[in-house]
């Protein structure tokens, strides 16, 4: 006799989707080279590039001409390659001009809103004088739901002080450029006092383009390898920790990621030089998954 029996396998309601998604990141730049690039065609297969759209022009036309957006998704795709990345075309020349800001708002808007992604990577940096009032809203939008924003400080060294939107004063982490031992790279802004100075990898980073090997250096290498580390961090805790939907939520928040990011760390030449190894130093991943769970529950 067959008798029906209970789902006891019932798909988790929706607020409990974020238990078994993957992490989001959104980059915002130059597009991607999906026509000649062997890694963009695999990602773009194999969805781990999940999604795409064109903010300069065409919203089909992600395609980049210049470089810089396929440079920086191959370095998310290298460090973090169990996250989805999300594609926004804002240009097609790594310059960008005051036409340029109203497209960067709808495109953050864009990776909030409607892809919903947990992680947004500016690699581009504007003068102070060109805050916009559309961008500070999307990205205080962002913010209030919890997605949290990295961008690039700038390339100008002591001459110049940081870029804008990686110089507001809450709810972006801005990420300056280190050498592979953790040393100043020479790019960087001046360290602020009482402000988070976080660096990591961004000089001589091997790349290629057109079929080509090339070394990139530059704050906005840097910050798509310290958006991944945080990716990274919150794809082990989503494994390694028990927390609930609020616990969840606070440790995808700006404070808690860097809260994180402090624990790895070290103080170097002014600034917070990102070791993630440091989190492991002299520990196991139950004492690391500890670790986020006090940070989430704090």
């Amino acid at each position: 006799m067959i008798r029906s029996l209970p789902d006891t396998c019932a798909a988790p309601p929706p607020w409990q989707t974020w238990r078994t998604r993957k992490i989001r990141i959104a980059i915002i730049d130059t597009g991607i080279d999906a026509e000649n690039d062997i890694t963009m065609q695999t990602a773009l297969a194999y969805g781990s590039i999940k999604s795409y759209r064109g903010f300069a022009g065409n919203e089909e036309d992600f395609q980049d001409v210049h470089g810089h957006g396929t440079h920086i998704a191959r370095l998310m795709l290298t460090v973090a390659p169990a996250a989805e990345l999300y594609v926004a075309k804002i240009a097609n020349e790594k310059t960008l001009d005051s036409s340029a800001l109203s497209r960067i708002a709808e495109a953050i808007k864009w990776a909030h809103k409607t892809m919903k992604v947990d992680i947004i990577s500016l690699s581009f940096g504007l003068d102070s004088n060109n805050r916009n009032v559309e961008i500070d809203k999307a990205i205080f939008n962002a913010i209030s739901d919890d997605t949290i924003t990295f961008a690039a400080a700038a390339n100008n060294g002591g001459n110049r002080p940081r870029a804008y939107p990686a110089n507001r004063r809450t709810g972006v982490i801005c990420i300056q450029a280190s050498d592979g031992r953790g040393n100043d790279g020479g790019i960087s802004p001046s360290p602020e006092p009482r402000k988070s100075n976080f660096s990591t990898l961004g000089i001589s980073i091997e790349s290629r383009w057109k079929g080509k090997k090339v070394l990139k250096s530059g704050t906005s290498f840097a910050t798509p390898i310290a958006a991944a580390i945080a990716a990274n961090m919150l794809e082990f805790a989503r494994y390694k920790c028990s927390l609930d939907e609020y616990e969840h939520r606070r440790l995808h928040s700006y404070d808690s990621i860097e809260e994180v990011l402090h624990l790895m760390a070290e103080e170097r030449q002014g600034y917070h030089y990102i070791m993630p190894l440091r989190m492991w130093d002299g520990a196991d991943d139950a004492d690391v998954a500890g670790k986020l769970v006090e940070i989430a529950r704090s």
